[in-house]
């Protein structure tokens, strides 16, 4: 019996110590750094294993970027150099299909744990992102901390841009996403909160990219709602809504004018918090926001000597006056041209009064979000002035 025990204990620590039984050496994957999804036409189909398995379903195109490790390793990876990548497309009718169909077209294994920004193109994002979101949420090796953005034209055309600076997009992507947090004028969430945001209300709003020459430029947001693209925010409606939802970072605001007392003033923005509270009245919603912000005197072009404190109020007004209608501009731009809560409105309504958010939430986006009241209060402090005379 004691031989019998000793035995099955064996067996158990052989399964345990039996390795990584799926392991892949690395030389033997290919890398995906950024991932392009567009629609695809009927005539991109790209060899005769792709034409037997097409039908009458909606086609896509899958572009990938694969480094060339041996490249970046002997060269030190300059960017704006086209032998540092591989950029290939290929179509299907699903992404999991063309996943596969990659195996036609290199040797090496896709592999999606590096993967650092995914593009989705305009056309495609018009008529829906859920089966894209799907693909991806679902796929065990992609990384919920990568970027998800909406190109302004096809993801393709961005997958093949070559940056100056960085040999590789992807990485070129993810770097300038985090670090435009100064600027204020993109959202930066990773694709796991923007997974969060879609499951819970279908809406959502994502970085817009579009092409350059030899740069991918990122700034203003995509509208997502209910899992569609509907439009465009620009870069300085988009530092509105950030600033609504407790994401900003940076950003700067011009106020005054250089024949004025105060000058024309670059006010940046070091911290800010906006608290919401709902009421509501006559069967609608009704919100209250109170943003303070403080920040930093940057620049004046004329005016009198900022030693003066009253100067200082006036412009600490401004700034006020400023961030209120940029706030009310793009609350209302949502709730008039695209009726859509997309900065979790109606989840402060579901958290404050919830028997009166279960009344309204089958309608929220149609009819009481586009229909409900706000009013904006800003407080501005100027806390450094810079060095001066």
């Amino acid at each position: 019996m004691s031989n019998l025990r000793l035995h099955l204990l064996f067996l158990f620590c052989a399964v345990l110590l039996c390795g990584c039984w799926d392991m892949r050496d690395i030389e033997k994957r290919a890398n995906i750094i950024a991932i392009g999804i567009d629609f695809a036409e009927p005539e991109a189909m790209e060899s005769e294993t792709e034409k037997l398995l097409q039908g009458p379903a909606i086609m896509y195109r899958m572009t990938l970027e694969i480094p060339k490790l041996r490249k970046l390793g002997k060269e030190g990876g300059g960017g704006g150099d086209d032998g540092f990548t591989w950029v290939l497309s290929s179509t299907g009718t699903s992404l999991g299909q063309i996943s596969s169909l990659l195996d036609h077209r290199i040797w090496r294994s896709p592999f999606y744990g590096h993967t650092k920004a995914v593009i989705i193109g305009e056309e495609l994002a018009r008529e829906g992102i859920k089966d894209v979101i799907d693909y991806l949420h679902r796929h065990r090796d992609i990384s919920r901390r990568m970027k998800l953005l909406i190109s302004n034209g096809k993801a393709k055309d961005v997958l093949e841009v070559k940056p100056a600076i960085e040999p590789l997009l992807g990485v070129y992507l993810d770097n300038l996403i985090e670090f435009v947090t100064l600027s204020g004028r993109v959202q930066t969430k990773s694709f796991g909160e923007v997974v969060q945001e879609l499951v819970e209300t279908g809406n959502a709003l994502l970085p817009r990219v579009r092409p350059a020459e030899d740069e991918a430029v990122v700034g203003g947001s995509a509208v997502i709602k209910n899992w569609q693209l509907v439009g465009w925010l620009g870069e300085v409606e988009t530092a509105a809504t950030v600033l609504v939802q407790n994401r900003i970072k940076g950003g700067t605001v011009i106020v005054g004018n250089r024949a004025e007392a105060t000058g024309e003033v670059s006010y940046f923005l070091r911290t800010a918090k906006t608290s919401i509270k709902a009421s509501q009245g006559n069967g609608q919603a009704i919100f209250r926001l109170d943003i303070q912000v403080e920040g930093d005197i940057i620049e004046q072009i004329g005016g009198g000597s900022l030693m003066d404190q009253q100067l200082l109020s006036s412009i600490e007004k401004m700034v006020n006056e400023r961030l209120r209608g940029l706030v009310l501009d793009v609350i209302r731009k949502l709730q008039s041209e695209f009726r859509v809560d997309v900065l979790g409105f109606g989840r402060a309504l579901s958290k404050q009064l919830p028997e009166f958010y279960l009344q309204v939430k089958d309608q929220w986006d149609d009819v009481y979000f586009p229909e409900a009241s706000f009013q904006v209060t800003v407080e501005a402090k100027i806390r450094r002035i810079g060095v001066v005379d």
